[in-house]
């Protein structure tokens, strides 16, 4: 195990910084669907343009400009896919 500057504190446990690595890759998802990224992406749209428009204090903290850059780089994202969906088809 690495020095004290690799080792975390991990529910009162110190874990070295290799196990916590291999944790995450031991643990990587399987890749998904074309399909099911789109659906994903349309649900975190559908999430955010939701928030956005009922919290006040987030309209408060986020610039709007900036927000509107923002998503519309997350609509250009969902483009890409259903784009690269059709061409696969």
């Amino acid at each position: 195990m690495g020095d004290a500057g690799d080792m975390l504190m991990m529910g009162g446990d110190f874990v070295g910084l290799e196990d916590l690595q291999f944790s995450c890759e031991s643990s990587e998802q399987p890749e998904m669907s074309l399909e099911d990224q789109i659906i994903q992406l349309q649900e975190v749209i559908a999430f955010l343009e939701q928030i956005w428009m009922e919290d006040p204090l987030i309209q408060g903290e986020i610039d709007a400009e900036i927000r509107q850059d923002f998503m519309d780089s997350v609509y250009q994202s969902l483009l890409d896919l259903q784009t690269q969906e059709v061409q696969i088809e």
